[in-house]
This record gives C-alpha cells, structure tokens and sequence, in this order.
C-alpha cells in the first residue's frame, strides 16, 4: 500500500483526529496548519490548543475523550487488511480539484488501484427512480464520451442513474469513481453490492472512496456530505433526471459554489422527473445537454489531436534570500501547492511564511491561486 511518504503513526493520528466530536475537516486543517502535524495535534497540551483560533474549550474538551488512539489504531489495521490506501490531503496523490475546496476531507480511503487525478472527469447524478429516458441517456452519453478519448465517471453508487452510470462505465471499460457515505466495511444500498464487486474485479479502471473510517456506518447526515466530494473530484456534474428536491439537485448546487460547470438533460414539461433539470437550465445554473459533444462543447473538451501542455522553464531570480529560496525551489518541483503544504515541508512559522510568500508575490516571484495555493510565475 503506498503511504504518501506519511508512517503508520501518522495515520494513526490522523484517524483518531477525525474521530474527535466536533472537529471537521476545516478545523482540522487549522489544527494541523498550526500544530505542524496530526500527531502534534492530538498529543498538545489543552493551554496550547486553546490559543489557536477558532478553538473553544469544548473542543479542548473533545480532546479529553479515552480511547481515541486505540480505537483509531485498530481502525487502521482493519484498513491495512482490507489493502485500502489512505490518501492524505497534503500528499502528492490527493486529486487536486477536490484540495482546491475549503472542506475537502484531510483523509481519503480508497479501494482499488485508478487514479482519483484524471484529465477528463464527469460526474453524473439523478434520481433513485429512474426512467428508460433516464437510462438511455446516460447509456448513450457514456458510450459517445468513451468514443473520443478516454475519461472518468464519478458518482454515488446509489440505485437509479448512479448506478446505471457505473454499470455504464464498466460495460465501457473506462474509469469508474465511486464515491460512499461510510466506510469500505458496508456497502449501501445492499442491492448494490453486486455492482461493487464487479467494480473491484478490474481495481486498475475502479475506485471505491470515503472520507469515513473503515467502519463507519451510513446514516441521513453524511449523504449530502457526500455529495460535496462528487462535486469536488470532477470538472463537471452532469444531471439525470431529478425532482424538485434531492441529493442530486443538492450536488449541483455544491458544484455551482465550487465553480464547476453543471449541465442537466433536460425532460418533458411536466414531467416530475425532470423538473429539477428543467429548473437548473431555466435559472442558468446549467447548460442543455442532450449529447456528448454538448458536454465537449460546454467545457472545451477538444477531441482532436490533443497536443500536450509544454513544461515551462524556470530560471532563479538574482538576490534570493535563503528563505525565498527554499520556497522557490519547492515550488519548481511541484508546480503549484498549498499554504498548509508549504509550511508542513518548509518548518517555516506562520509568521514567517506568510512574509516570506507576501514579499515574493510582491516582487512576482510567485503567484497566488484560489483556494489558499501558490506557484512560480
């Protein structure tokens, strides 16, 4: 299993920093920001967490709780048997749309071998009650995009259109993205077991990923939570056949926030199984699709003669301080990276980094990006 330069101890601990009540993934990013790492986290004294911004003495309180590393141990082990990979959000393996949003989660766990990075990645979802509309159009879609070049399915494993999406990606031979509401112990829906077995049969074009801990169950509260990581591993979420309501209108919303394209296939007037896509394209939160060159056309897909990107050359600026050049040459090795990175591999304090950065972006040494990133101009 590969470990993202991270050792089985850190793992450990960031397992059991998930665990902590009322601790999210942004307060974790916090945490570790100013702690240095999830081990520093979890063992620092109350009067020093109690100082970092944003933390109460109810989370000091949380911290308290007995058990935490061992339970966090033994899910790790589980994990480990089970050949699941742990993706952490600052390695070089965690997708770089889905670390580019605010709450992405600081660890994913990850059954089968494709990649979570992919040039060309749809998401598609829609109802649980699926038409032969519904069906046919997301056979058909999948078929034609498979035809062009290749690309990635995500979507939720739920019955209906997720589950024809992924059947549709397998029949295909194309990557194939699931993405779950609890740990890889279960399966939900049961009814879908099957679908994920067939999946796991051909792990180098399937993945099965959660943000949860290996045996976690579903509940009501972490499906919409779900939802924000289709949304956030793709270029853009297609919508199949949605009510008014739903999961699905709910994942085209986190990716309208995310600034993703949302296209929708449109239905009859009337048709209560289209009226959520009528409104997304009637308000302008989606783009008609009604086939794939639709969807190459709305996100400049080109399918011909692809040329690929040029490696642009940097060369050193004169009178580099020693600072600045730590972080210019990490920044040419990785092309772009994130503030919590940066400091994780630079030991540099907040106080420092963040002069340090000011002054080079300043002197258009670097150039700062959405989302807390930055890279060489």
């Amino acid at each position: 299993m590969e470990n993202n330069n991270l050792s089985e101890e850190d793992y450990i601990y960031l397992i059991a920093l998930q665990s902590v009540f009322g601790v999210g993934n942004i307060t974790a990013k916090v945490l570790i920001s100013y702690c240095g790492s999830p081990k520093n986290v979890m063992t620092s004294k109350p009067q020093k967490l109690i100082k970092i911004p944003g933390i109460g003495q109810k989370t000091i309180e949380a911290f308290k709780e007995k058990g935490l590393i061992e339970a966090a141990e033994k899910e790790y082990q589980k994990t480990i048997k089970s050949d699941i990979e742990l993706v952490y959000y600052l390695s070089e393996k965690y997708p770089n749309r889905l670390v580019q949003n605010q709450d992405c989660p600081i660890l994913l766990y990850k059954k089968g071998k494709v990649e979570l990075e992919n040039t060309k990645v749809l998401s598609i979802v829609g109802t649980r009650n699926s038409t032969e509309y519904g069906k046919d159009c997301t056979q058909k879609i999948i078929s034609e995009l498979s035809n062009k070049f290749p690309i990635t399915i995500v979507s939720g494993l739920a019955y209906g259109i997720d589950a024809i999406a992924h059947k549709s990606a397998l029949d295909h031979n194309i990557n194939n993205i699931a993405v779950l509401a609890h740990g890889l112990k279960y399966v939900q829906p049961s009814g879908n077991v099957a679908l994920s077995k067939k999946m796991m049969d051909k792990p180098e074009k399937n993945a099965l990923i959660t943000e949860y801990p290996f045996s976690t169950k579903a509940d009501s509260t972490k499906f919409p939570a779900r939802n924000r990581i289709i949304a956030g591993l793709c270029d853009a979420v297609l919508v199949v056949e949605s009510g008014i309501k739903g999961g699905a209108l709910i994942t085209a919303d986190i990716a309208f926030s995310y600034n993703r394209d949302v296209l929708a296939i449109p239905g009859r007037v009337g048709d209560s199984f289209s009226s959520g896509c009528n409104k997304l394209i009637k308000s302008n939160k989606a783009a008609l699709v009604e086939t794939a060159d639709d969807i190459c056309n709305a996100l400049n897909w080109d399918t011909d003669n692809l040329v690929p990107k040029q490696t642009k050359l940097f060369l050193e600026p004169e009178n580099l301080s020693f600072s600045d050049k730590i972080i210019f040459d990490f920044l040419k090795e990785h092309n772009k990276a994130h503030v919590d990175e940066i400091q994780f591999k630079t030991n540099f304090s907040n106080t420092d980094l963040a002069m340090t950065l000011l002054d080079l972006e300043f002197r258009n040494i670097i150039q700062a990006l959405p989302g807390k990133f930055y890279k060489l101009s």
